[in-house]
């Protein structure tokens, strides 16, 4: 991540003092975010993506382009009007296994303009930085997940990085993107992978196992047709 950091600075053409001013922050944080001392915050990709068309998404996860492109920005004029529409970006290509095989995130997604209102009533939630879309393929979550439904995702970033104990999650692992709910040890460094379907296995991860895995987000709504 801290080297997008770099590449945002370096397009932008600002020096660490320059980015830093323009950010609202010191140089000795640019310094650390550019070494990789310092954790990148949503806010600060929100930040770049809406004073200059930075891809807070790429930035955050490398995936897409750099650079918004007109479909993916909400104008000024919207914006100014109270505009009760928020921009979500949807990997029309990306499935993520509940089951097994899974399309990871590659191409650059689409963007696609929902309610806020339809999002607070339908998944709960008011923060709608980086939520995004994908689907799942498998039936391992079924019947809670079927096959083919779209599912939106919460970056972990969003929620701290806290795991919500028997929450289902998208988790990228060596084997490929999973959707699994997962299950902490009460006692034990352990983390257990579930599957809804009684007749798939749960996967057991402890220490290496599951730091080698990293979590996407938190699935907080799917649906077989919106």
């Amino acid at each position: 991540m801290y080297k997008r950091f770099i590449e945002v600075r370096e397009k932008l053409g600002f020096n660490k003092t320059e980015f830093a001013d323009k950010l609202g922050l010191k140089s000795y944080n640019i310094r650390d975010m550019e070494s990789g001392k310092q954790k990148i915050p949503v806010e600060l990709a929100e930040i770049l993506e809406e004073n200059f068309s930075i891809n807070g998404w790429w930035l955050l996860t490398g995936k897409g382009e750099m650079l918004l492109n007109d479909n993916d920005k909400i104008s000024k004029n919207e914006k100014k009007s109270g505009s009760n529409l928020v921009n979500i970006s949807y990997f029309k290509d990306t499935y993520a296994a509940a089951g097994a095989g899974a399309i990871n995130y590659e191409k650059a997604p689409m963007v696609m303009a929902f309610d806020k209102d339809f999002l607070k009533v339908q998944l709960g939630i008011t923060v709608f930085k980086h939520l995004h879309i994908i689907h799942a393929i498998g039936n391992s979550m079924y019947p809670t997940i079927q096959t083919g439904e779209m599912l939106f995702v919460n970056p972990f970033e969003n929620e701290d990085l806290k795991i919500r104990d028997k929450d289902i999650y998208v988790i990228n692992t060596p084997n490929g993107i999973l959707v699994k709910r997962i299950k902490i040890h009460p006692i034990k460094p352990i983390y257990i992978l579930v599957s809804d379907n009684p007749e798939d296995e749960d996967i057991i991860l402890e220490g290496d196992d599951f730091n080698s895995c990293k979590i996407v987000g938190r699935v907080i709504g799917h649906f077989n047709k919106l």
